[in-house]
């Protein structure tokens, strides 16, 4: 980057400012004023996409700048670095190291992890030597070997760094004198410390809550380590573990603190605790090597430490306008080679900030787009090389910096536009309070006749899945599974009210599919440790996976609005009985033979849940939860008093591994849709329907097929506001149906991504119809039981069937790493011997020719 340009671009965001007069006035002084004076109009074209291609399952527009390079499909890019003398560069992923030509960019050469192992979230580093490469896998090992000027990878160690043969989930790397290395541990919340020479574990220091990264100061007499969990505990802080450590948590659950531990590497002890905002993450020392840059404030921020004192001497704003909610996931840093410019990875904002460190008062000055969830960055000349945690495609991008003020305007235009600068600004404008109500308000804060939210979520299912043979809008009957004789009252409530045929899941299976469905976002934490290494397969289980802006109901509550959780990250214990044909006998004869408890890990929300509803657990059925919920509906009757805002989960849809002593998938699915034919029938009957909107949808769509693209699935909108008999082709996922619920409540958006995406207003009508909905009784029996072993009629659920009573069903979706096989088993307990449509399983974005567009030609290989 040429010297001095950062000068003349400092207010490249004016730009932007200007051209939506009023703006920068209003960011200025933090006013409520409406922003309707924001340029116009606004391309919103996007909301009529498909998701694939050019538009994320997240709502983000898709245009990565530069050129981009694709790996193998899955591959998710963790860390960056360049060897012999920048010609190298290396990608460490989640499946194996990458050595690519920086100059030509093309693969040379790669490296399977040994054993099927993954590898971490986090540590890679190249020696002094500029050939001998360090990096850590997911469990236990740091591995040491050398790549030539070619590109040709040898291993020469592999370093066991596991405690008592537990796996230890090593992290960032800190190179010392002398052949020794530190070493995060992540799990046993130390540094090990490494002889590299003899391939030893020689000790270990203890440190913070799930360390991260480690620096070595520039005269190698001190290692700074990040620890994403903070330091450990004090007396009377509320705690929840994380991968078997007590963490410091908030009212929400959320990590309360964050710190870096100094070491005094000679001595190898622990000299001093910096605390820091929350999740502090990666780290960089200026090119000086007087100040240490952290990202943390769950990353919407860098703290940045002086090296000498050990002191935090300033922050930075790494969000686009300091104005804007949660959301930016800064989560890697880089300086270029002129140390003028800091670059930050947000994740969030699918873009690399570019920050003048000189002053810290200011936002970014100008954002370069990446190409999904960007998590690591390397720098060589005037090249910057960005690594990509979930492409679609180019998970690996290489850019030209920009060297002029019209370069960074250009790069930080179409940046913006990819993570809609202007509707994040528009989001939070306020309205009139004194306008006529609408369903869904055109501003924040202006009246609703919507006073109650129910949020119904379910498990797992594609759209073409379950309504592929709905006959009418974008559905492919060849696809279908559980159709109109499985789910009669999903068919009818599409029909009654509006059939979405354009709605997505933001994530892939119920890990990250209950952080999108109750946050709207997920983190750099969960995304990069997607193999689970530390963070749990979550399901309400690690705190350090939930994001800084907490959850739904935190910000509801905190308007006022009141709420109570009915089942959403319980894992429900049944006390008395074993099977499932237990707790149905007990339900179907009203007694109590069999019995359960619920087992919530986020205390936070416990309080707010009624624990007569069992949440997870496969053998009960839903229809004992349909009863517990409209049993409490009866008592809001009778105390005239309904909470505004109600989550009921409902997770039998999910199925479950063959076994003759649980349902059949088509029965689980039954099961699930006349629970919620029943709950909405009940609601609708009920004194509270008159201003009252449903919402329901699946957490992810993990099994099944549809024909336009893995991540499409169906939500169901209900309520005396909602349309009648109508079909509804724009873009929304999870993060709208938050957005929605967040308008309708005159409540700011939780997050970037939820401010982002579109609201659900074309659902809506403005004349009520109170018609209540009554509930279809299955003709299939949800106690259909799978056949022994010696009677299934087709070879191919014969053959499956076994696999899948191997898997493990006790939480949501463990079975990730399976889910393929588990998805073919249940296609052939519908269809047969008929081949499974695996080309329609995963992201495969085969719908958009259909429509009329196509996967982006700048792609160097079609990685489908």
């Amino acid at each position: 980057m040429k010297t001095g340009q950062h000068s003349f671009l400092k207010s490249i965001f004016a730009c932007f400012l200007l051209a939506a007069p009023g703006i920068q006035a209003q960011v200025i002084s933090n006013s409520l004023e409406p922003r309707k004076d924001i340029r116009s109009p606004v391309d919103t074209s996007w909301n009529q996409f498909l998701a694939g291609d050019k538009l994320l399952a997240n709502g983000q527009l898709l245009n990565p700048a530069g050129q981009s390079l694709n790996l193998t499909k899955g591959t998710r890019v963790l860390n960056l670095e360049l060897a012999h003398q920048q010609q190298i560069l290396i990608a460490k992923t989640n499946k194996r190291l990458s050595f690519i030509d920086a100059k030509d960019f093309k693969t040379l050469n790669s490296f399977d992890y040994l054993d099927k192992e993954s590898g971490s979230m986090n540590g890679l580093a190249v020696d002094d030597n500029d050939s001998t490469i360090y990096f850590t896998g997911l469990e236990k090992n740091l591995y040491v070997g050398n790549v030539s000027s070619s590109g040709t990878f040898t291993l020469t160690k592999k370093i066991d760094l596991s405690a008592n043969h537990k796996k230890t989930n090593p992290l960032g790397i800190g190179l010392c004198k002398n052949n020794i290395a530190f070493v995060a541990l992540a799990i046993t919340n130390e540094v090990a410390v490494v002889d590299l020479s003899k391939g030893k574990l020689l000790s270990t220091i203890p440190v913070g809550v799930c360390p991260y990264a480690i620096i070595i100061s520039k005269d190698k007499k001190l290692a700074f380590v990040s620890n994403f969990g903070g330091p450990h505990p004090g007396k009377g802080d509320r705690t929840e573990k994380s991968a078997g450590t007590d963490v410091a948590v908030d009212e929400r659950s959320v990590a309360l603190r964050g710190s870096v531990t100094v070491i005094d590497i000679q001595s190898r002890k622990k000299i001093a605790e910096i605390a820091t905002r929350i999740h502090p993450e990666s780290m960089v020392l200026s090119p000086d090597g007087k100040s240490l840059y952290v990202t943390d404030d769950s990353g919407d921020g860098i703290s940045v430490i002086d090296v000498k004192t050990l002191k935090v001497a300033h922050t930075l704003n790494t969000k686009p306008d300091p104005s804007l909610p949660y959301g930016s996931l800064t989560t890697a840093l880089a300086f270029s080679s002129d140390g003028k410019t800091l670059l930050a990875a947000n994740a969030g904002n699918n873009s690399i900030a570019l920050i003048d460190p000189t002053h810290p008062a200011k936002a970014p000055y100008g954002f370069i787009a990446a190409g999904g969830f960007p998590g690591s960055i390397g720098v060589s000349g005037n090249n910057l090389f960005i690594g990509n945690v979930t492409a679609l495609k180019g998970e690996v991008q290489k850019v030209v910096l920009p060297a002029s003020k019209a370069e960074v305007d250009a790069y930080t235009t179409e940046a913006s536009k990819g993570f809609h600068f202007i509707e994040l600004l528009r989001a939070q404008a306020t309205g009139n309070l004194n306008t006529k109500p609408k369903p869904i308000p055109d501003n924040l804060g202006e009246p609703s006749p919507i006073k109650h939210v129910v949020y119904i979520i379910k498990e797992n299912k594609k759209f073409d899945q379950v309504l592929g043979d709905f006959g009418k809008g974008n559905c492919d009957p060849r696809l279908v599974e559980f159709g109109k004789e499985t789910t009669p009252n999903t068919h009818e409530l599409a029909k009654q009210f509006v059939l979405l045929d354009n709605y997505y899941c933001n994530g892939v299976n119920s890990s990250d599919g209950h952080q999108w469905a109750i946050q709207g976002i997920t983190t750099p934490y969960h995304e990069k440790d997607f193999s689970n290494g530390h963070c749990a397969y979550d399901f309400g289980t690690d705190p350090l996976s939930y994001a800084g802006c907490g959850f739904i109901w935190n910000h509801l509550l905190r308007k006022g609005i009141s709420f109570r959780n009915f089942g959403e990250t319980d894992l429900a214990e049944i006390t008395k009985g074993k099977t499932w044909t237990d707790v149905y006998n007990a339900w179907k004869n009203k007694n109590d033979s069999a019995r359960y408890q619920c087992s919530y890990a986020m205390k936070s929300l416990e309080k707010y849940s009624d624990l007569r509803f069992p949440g997870w657990n496969m053998n009960i059925t839903d229809q004992v939860r349909a009863d517990a919920f409209i049993n409490a509906l009866k008592e809001y009757e009778a105390a005239g008093n309904l909470p505004e805002f109600i989550i009921i989960y409902l997770p039998n849809d999910h199925t479950n591994g063959y076994s003759e002593h649980t349902p059949t998938p088509r029965a689980y699915v039954t099961d699930n849709d006349w629970a919620t034919g029943r709950v909405v029938e009940a609601l609708s009957k009920s004194s509270f329907w008159k201003d009252m909107a449903i919402f329901i949808n699946e957490d992810d769509p993990q099994s099944g097929t549809d024909h336009v693209d893995g991540h499409r699935s169906f939500c169901l909108v209900a309520g005396p506001y909602v349309k009648r008999d109508t079909i509804i082709s724009n873009f929304y996922n999870q993060s709208s149906v938050l957005h929605t619920i967040c308008q309708i409540f005159g409540v700011q958006p939780m997050n970037q991504l939820v401010a982002a995406a579109p609201l659900m207003t074309a659902c809506f009508q403005q004349n009520p119809d109170y018609t209540a909905y009554n509930s279809l009784t299955p003709s299939i029996a949800i106690n259909e039981m799978n056949p022994p072993k010696e009677m299934i009629k087709n070879k191919t659920t014969a053959r499956l069937a076994p696999l899948t009573q191997k898997m493990d069903f006790s939480k949501p979706d463990l079975i990730d790493k399976d889910a393929l096989i588990f998805s073919e088993y249940v296609w052939s307990t519908i269809h047969g011997d008929k081949p499974f449509p695996k080309a329609y399983f995963g992201a495969h974005q085969k719908g958009l020719k259909a429509l009329g567009l196509k996967v982006d030609p700048k792609s160097r290989e079609d990685n489908d």
